[in-house]
């Protein structure tokens, strides 16, 4: 269980600095403390639905993001981001699979 909160703390503390806000900005938009903020990004404090939702929606993202850490770390970055273009490619006819094999070979110059 503690690297579940450990993991939900560190997405949250990636998204919360890439929105640049700080610590005490979320918390004061969430309507907790900063040091709970500071205690929930370590893993060191459990955290209710409720609270997760009041965060999700303050960062502007969906609550299921600040669990995507698991399919992330269970593979290299290179590995996650094969999977995701063969989830995009999956559904596409032939002829935008080739119009992507097209692009490609343009792109890295290879004929």
């Amino acid at each position: 269980m503690d690297n579940l909160f450990k993991n939900v703390g560190n997405k949250i503390r990636d998204i919360r600095k890439s929105k640049g806000l700080s610590q005490e900005q979320l918390a004061e938009m969430v309507g907790t403390k900063h040091t709970d903020i500071g205690k929930l990004e370590r893993g060191e404090r459990n955290v209710t639905l409720k609270t997760l939702d009041k965060i999700s929606n303050t960062l502007e993202i969906e609550m299921y993001q600040l669990f995507q850490y698991e399919i992330e770390s269970k593979f290299s970055r290179k590995e996650f981001l094969k999977n995701e273009i063969s989830n995009i490619v999956a559904e596409l006819s032939e002829s935008d699979l080739e119009k992507i094999i097209s692009i490609l070979n343009i792109v890295y110059k290879k004929h």
